[in-house]
Formats: C-alpha cells, structure tokens, sequence
C-alpha cells in the first residue's frame, strides 16, 4: 500500500505531478508553436542577408555611376563650347542671364 503523506498517498503526489508536468508540456508546445523551426529561422536570416548584399552590391555600382561626375563636368562643357562653334549657336549662358 501507498506511504501515506498527510490527507494525500505518496501515489496521488505522484499522478499529480505528472498531470502537471502534462499541462506544462502542452503549454510549453502551444507557446512554442508560434516561433520559427531552426531551419526556418536560418532560411530567413539567409534571405535577409543576401537582401542586404544585393542592395549594397546596387549601391556601390549607383556609386562608381556618379563617381567621376566632377570630373566629367569640365570635359562636357569644353565638348558643349566645341558644338556651339561647330553648329554656329549660340551659348545660352551668355544670351539669358537666368542660366
């Protein structure tokens, strides 16, 4: 027979316990239900990463775009000069101030 522990036997502590112990284990996966797997987790860090890679190889091509403007600015306007005398026209800049 069952020790007696004050009004509950040492087998009611113990089916007691496991029902909690039950209750936990279905709280603990009802909770953890919402969160990614592992892989999933990984999958999406993987994305996310190539995402950011892919913008910064964008942005640095954007970049070496504009980044000789400075100096082409010189160059273009001796080829503008260099078309205003070929086509005989006018500069704007020195007929309307505004430019």
């Amino acid at each position: 027979m069952a020790k007696q522990v004050g009004l509950l036997t040492e087998t009611d502590l113990i089916k007691i316990g496991n029902l909690i112990d039950a209750r936990l284990d279905v709280k603990l996966e009802q909770k953890m239900a919402n969160y990614p797997t592992k892989e999933e987790a990984i999958a999406d860090k993987a994305e996310i990463l190539a995402a950011i890679k892919d913008f910064k190889d964008e942005d640095k091509a954007h970049k070496m775009l504009h980044s000789n403007l400075g100096e082409d600015v010189p160059k273009l306007q001796q080829q503008v000069k260099h078309l205003f005398k070929t086509f005989e026209i006018v500069d704007p800049t020195e007929v309307v101030p505004s430019y």
